[in-house]
């Protein structure tokens, strides 16, 4: 509040601190920054990941990431929880250190506009400075992800290849069996 009181007088914002800051650095690409795990699903071997990292593209411009917390699912994947519970953090703590130092703005306090696409909040809060912060985020968000995500993609298709294996076993023993 102290922000959108010293915006509306005129005057700089006095809190890099607020909860405008938080969702600001947060939540680029919806809850655990997750918009670079989209793109990192669009380019992946698997068709249902590519699938669904197009699906979820739109609605995570929008901030809007539920298809991927639940189409993954992140809920109860330990693998891909951790970037998605550290990725906010370092982008707090970066956005925080480049916020001390000046090269971005201080958030002004403005409510976030909530469905409006990522970078036109951004804009709102603190001008073209957060709108290329932003993009950093979300190429940091991409890199956080990549291992993690290549590590998930490497147990899916495993579990594939097992079952296609199980599934031909499965057939030929029926024939084998048939055949008797």
């Amino acid at each position: 509040m102290k922000n959108l009181a010293a915006f509306n007088s005129g005057h700089p914002a006095v809190s890099i601190v607020s909860m405008q800051f938080f969702f600001l650095c947060a939540f680029a690409g919806g809850a655990g920054n997750t918009l670079g795990l989209v793109l990192n699903m669009l380019t992946s071997k698997l068709p249902t990941n590519r699938a669904l990292g197009k699906l979820a593209l739109v609605p995570g411009i929008f901030g809007i990431n539920e298809p991927i917390i639940f189409g993954i699912p992140i809920v109860m994947n330990p693998l891909i929880a951790v970037p998605f519970i550290f990725g906010p953090l370092l982008s707090t703590i970066l956005g925080y250190i480049i916020t001390k130092i000046g090269l971005i703005a201080m958030p002004t306090g403005i409510s976030s506009i909530t469905g409006a696409p990522i970078i036109v909040n951004q804009f709102l809060q603190g001008g073209w400075t957060w709108g290329v912060w932003t993009i950093v985020l979300i190429a940091l968000s991409y890199v956080m992800y990549l291992p993690f995500f290549k590590a998930y993609e490497k147990t899916q298709l495993t579990q594939a290849k097992e079952t296609q294996e199980a599934t031909l076993n499965n057939v030929a023993k029926g024939f084998e069996d048939a055949t008797k």
